[in-house]
């Protein structure tokens, strides 16, 4: 006797936005620019749909105390030498570089690589910093491999950064998600 699968579970809205943000990706949107004070939850989510087998995007953090670290916190790429934001724009960019040479050469990288960074918005208002972040930009357009991810809780973009990022609504938790989170 054949038991019955056991039911999907529910897709919630911060599943949406994941699987939102991996399409931007796929479709070489390089910067993206999610707003909400969700940051925990939405790393989660983006990690989740990064590890799924038609996806496989590996998923790196940055932030000015940790430098870069994957998803379970430990150091990662250059680790606590990016923790200045033009140093992990300028590890960024080598790293689009590299890809772009591997794929010219016909061997493309494994995976892709969502660069998550968490309040790089903090840095806008210093001319260099935006400078860098619209270079990274346009760099990783030549190479399908990595997107940046800003995750800020509130933010205006400056005129000269609003033709590279793409803004994505992320929704806020539903009840699926708020029961769940209740229950553990």
């Amino acid at each position: 006797m054949k038991t019955a699968p056991a039911p999907a579970p529910p897709v919630t809205a911060g599943v949406r936005c994941a699987a939102d943000v991996v399409t931007l990706a796929r479709a070489r949107h390089t910067a993206l620019l999610i707003v909400s004070p969700e940051e925990g939850h939405i790393e989660a989510e983006l990690v989740a749909a990064g590890a799924l087998d038609n996806v496989r995007y590996g998923v790196w953090f940055w932030d000015c105390i940790s430098g870069f670290t994957d998803a379970s916190g430990e150091p990662t790429g250059p680790g606590d030498e990016a923790k200045p934001l033009e140093i992990a724009l300028a590890f960024i960019r080598e790293q689009a570089k590299r890809d772009r040479e591997l794929v010219s050469a016909g061997k493309p990288p494994e995976g892709r690589i969502l660069y998550v960074l968490r309040d790089a918005h903090r840095w806008w208002d210093i001319p260099e910093h935006t400078r860098h972040l619209r270079t990274v930009a346009r760099e990783l357009e030549a190479t399908p491999c990595g997107t940046l991810v800003i995750i800020a809780p509130a933010c205006e973009i400056p005129g000269d950064l609003k033709s590279v990022l793409t803004v994505v609504d992320w929704a806020l938790p539903d009840a699926d998600e708020i029961g769940k989170a209740l229950d553990d």
